[in-house]
Parts: C-alpha cells; structure tokens; sequence
C-alpha cells in the first residue's frame, strides 16, 4: 500500500509502500525500514486483508515456533526433548519424531566434528 513515510524517505521521493509487522501490530516502511505511527487501524486492517504483511526471515537452521515463548526459536534437543536454545525454562515445541532426530543430530558436537 502506498503511503508517505515520516522521512520523506530518500530512496523512494517520499511516497513507499509500507507492510503491517503483525508481531509487533506496527506499519514499517518497506525501503527504510522506518515505523510509521501515522497510519490509521482502518488503513492497518485494509492493509492486512490485502496482503501488506512484514514476514520475518527464518535464517538459521531448525527454527521452529515455541509456543510457550510464542516466537520462532532455533531448537536443540535436551535429554531427548526438543527446546529453544535461547528459551529461559519450559518450551513447548511441537516437531515430529524424524525432525527431533534430525535436530538432535545437527546440534550434537559429533556433527560439528564431521565437517
């Protein structure tokens, strides 16, 4: 959707398409990554029926969403059981059974050995 961004956005002259960031239920500006607070809810929900959304880049390997963190996190096997690496506590991953395989195997120090 086009709209002006706050900074006149250089790249662009002034008028950008911008994308609702549905973690945070904010408008970015898809040049400068820019927050835009003067967007409307009215705009922000046209925007999300259209398909304006902000997907988030899953970089790392074995990223998978933790329901107790709600966000995706990379995941490690512990004691058998699949965690976030960078969770504090319980998490609650949910992969099958092939996948924790491939995951417990990944995250072993045997792997990293083989490369």
């Amino acid at each position: 959707m086009l709209v002006s961004c706050k900074k006149g956005c250089i790249l662009n002259g002034g008028v950008t398409t911008a994308a609702v960031n549905l973690d945070t239920d904010r408008v970015v500006c898809t040049f400068c990554e820019e927050e835009l607070d003067h967007i409307s809810d009215l705009a922000k929900k046209s925007m999300i029926s259209c398909g304006f959304i902000k997907r988030n880049q899953i970089t790392d390997s074995f990223t998978f969403y933790c329901s107790m963190c709600d966000k995706n996190v990379k995941t490690i096997i512990n004691n058998g059981v699949p965690s976030g690496a960078s969770c504090d506590g319980d998490c609650n991953i949910s992969i099958t059974e092939q996948m924790a395989n491939a995951v417990g195997l990944y995250s072993s120090e045997e792997f990293d050995d083989n490369l």
